[in-house]
C-alpha cells in the first residue's frame, strides 16, 4: 500500500491584549478552519494562560488528517525583543513540537496580511496602538511599548483620558455630570469612589472598552478633545514611519499605501473619517483602505514562507483596493450640544523579506 505524503498546513496566530484568532490554510492558501480565543498579549497575558488558549486552538483546529502543521506563524502584541521571540519559540514547541516556526509582534502578521510584499504603512489602533512601515529593506515600528509608556491613541489611551477628565471634572464642580453617570452606568457603578477603584485594578482592555461611552457622548466636550488628540498622534506616528523608511521620495510618483488595520478604524465610522483626514493633512500622497484581512491570515503566510513554500503555489485573497479612501472636505468635530451623538456600526505569495533570520527556526 503506497502512504501519501502529509500535506503541508500552515497554522497563523495573531494575539493581542483583547483578544486571539487563528487561522489554518493549506499549501494554496486556502482557510481550512478559523478559531479565537481571548488575550495572548506577551507582556500582559501569564505563560499558563496562553498555553491553554493555544492547546485549545490545537483541539478545535484538528481534522483528521491534521495532527501537527508543517509550520506555526506567532504574532503577538508585546513581543519586541529576540528573548521575547526565543520566548514565544518555547511556548510553541509545548504545543506544536515538530513544527517549524515563525514568531514576532503583531504589525508584521497585519502588514503581511494587508500589503503582502508592497511597500506601505500599516497602522494599529485597538486596545493598544503602533505603526509599522516598510520600504524596500528598511523596515521601521513607531509605538507599540505598552499602555504605561506607550499606545498613545490607541482605546485604552482614549479610556484613560476620559478617566482623569471625569475626576478633573469632578474635583472642579463637586458633581456628577451626565456623562460620569453614563460611565457608572456602563460599569454598572453607582459611584464615583467606586470609579476610582475601578480605575486602579480594570485591566488594559477594559479600561478601552469606556471609548463605546466615549464614542456616545462625541459632542461632549471632553470626549470631541480626547477624539481629536486621538487621531492627531495616531497620524504623526504614521508621518514619522513613512519619514523614518524614505516617503515620500523624489523616485516615484505614486501615493503610499496606508492600510487601517481592523478595530477602531472599522467599528467606529466618526474616529476612521477624522483619522484618514488628520493622515491625509499631514501625507497628501497617500493611499489609505481599511485592511480586508484579518492578522490570522498574514500569520500563517509568514509561516509558509518560513516553511519556503514558493511564491508562485501560495495564493491568498488579499488587495489593496484601488480606490483610496479620500476625505476631501474635512469637518470639524461636532460642536457641543449637551446631546450625545452614536457612531457605532455595529492573492498574495510567501514573505520571506518580511522574516528576520532570527525569527524562523
Amino acid at each position: 500500500m503506497i502512504r501519501r505524503p502529509t500535506p503541508a498546513l500552515f497554522l497563523g496566530i495573531e494575539g493581542g491584549a483583547s483578544r486571539t484568532t487563528a487561522v489554518l490554510m493549506d499549501a494554496k492558501g486556502h482557510i481550512l478552519k478559523r478559531t479565537e480565543g481571548g488575550p495572548s498579549n506577551l507582556r500582559l497575558t501569564k505563560n499558563t494562560e496562553i498555553l491553554r488558549l493555544w492547546k485549545q486552538f490545537q483541539k478545535e483546529l484538528s481534522t483528521s488528517k491534521f495532527s501537527q502543521p508543517t509550520a506555526v506563524g506567532a504574532f503577538l502584541a508585546g513581543c519586541r525583543t529576540h528573548v521575547d521571540k526565543a520566548h514565544v519559540r518555547r511556548l510553541l514547541q509545548a504545543v506544536w513540537p515538530h513544527a517549524r516556526y515563525v514568531v514576532g509582534n503583531d504589525t508584521m502578521s497585519a502588514f503581511a496580511a494587508a500589503l503582502g510584499e508592497n511597500d506601505g504603512i500599516v497602522l494599529i489602533c485597538g486596545t493598544g496602538s503602533i505603526v509599522r512601515a516598510r520600504r524596500g529593506e528598511t523596515t521601521v515600528q513607531i509605538g507599540g511599548r505598552g499602555h504605561v509608556g506607550g499606545d498613545r491613541g490607541s482605546g485604552y489611551w482614549m479610556g484613560r483620558e476620559l478617566l482623569r477628565s471625569i475626576f478633573c471634572s469632578h474635583d472642579e464642580k463637586s458633581a456628577i455630570d451626565p456623562l460620569t453617570q453614563s460611565v457608572l452606568a456602563f460599569l454598572g457603578l453607582n459611584k464615583l469612589e467606586e470609579l476610582v477603584q475601578w480605575s486602579l485594578e480594570a485591566a488594559k482592555d477594559e479600561v478601552a472598552s469606556l471609548t463605546r461611552v466615549l464614542f456616545r457622548y462625541v459632542r461632549h466636550p471632553a470626549c470631541r478633545h480626547i477624539l481629536q488628540e486621538a487621531v492627531e498622534i495616531l497620524a504623526a506616528d504614521v508621518a514619522l514611519a513613512a519619514w523614518k523608511v524614505g516617503f515620500p521620495s523624489s523616485d516615484t510618483s505614486s501615493l503610499i499605501n496606508v492600510a487601517l488595520n481592523p478595530g477602531l478604524a472599522k467599528y467606529q465610522p466618526l474616529f476612521r473619517r477624522r483619522l484618514i483626514e488628520a493622515i491625509q493633512q499631514k501625507i497628501p500622497e497617500t493611499h489609505i483602505f481599511l485592511s480586508e484581512t484579518e492578522g490570522a491570515v498574514g500569520a500563517a503566510m509568514l509561516a509558509a514562507s518560513a516553511a519556503r513554500v514558493p511564491s508562485s503555489e501560495f495564493k491568498v485573497k488579499f488587495y489593496v483596493p484601488q480606490s483610496a479612501i479620500r476625505i476631501v472636505h474635512p469637518q470639524p468635530f461636532p460642536s457641543s450640544d449637551g446631546t450625545a451623538e452614536s457612531t457605532h456600526s455595529g492573492s498574495g505569495s510567501a514573505f520571506h523579506s518580511a522574516i528576520d533570520s532570527n525569527d524562523a527556526r
